[in-house]
């Protein structure tokens, strides 16, 4: 990720080398609405990480993953928003990830 990237051009960027499935938490598992599959958060892989910080307000932080699956092959991104406000259905499906 270059410094100057925003995070939509994190995600475009990441759409182009491949990385499109929308990761979504659901039951907590991922869940890939296009393909209707609900995949482990053990079995996926973080390929890379990009974290944007609010130029005044601290709770205006968000973390894009670029994500895959070695099982089923698919690669997608996760976006978060990263606060003290988390939802804590992401922080845990964060703990559960290994990186690549």
């Amino acid at each position: 990720m270059s410094d100057e990237e925003t995070l939509s051009q994190t995600v475009n960027r990441l759409n182009a080398q491949g990385y499109t499935e929308d990761f979504q938490v659901k039951n907590n598992k991922f869940y890939l609405s296009a393909k209707k599959l609900f995949i482990n958060p053990i079995d996926v892989v973080i390929d890379e990480t990009a974290r944007f910080e609010g130029d005044t307000n601290l709770n205006d932080e968000s973390i894009v993953f670029a994500l895959r699956d070695p099982v089923s092959g698919f690669k997608g991104t996760y976006v978060i928003g990263y606060s003290t406000n988390m939802d804590p259905a992401d922080m845990d499906i964060i703990h559960q990830l290994k990186m690549k």
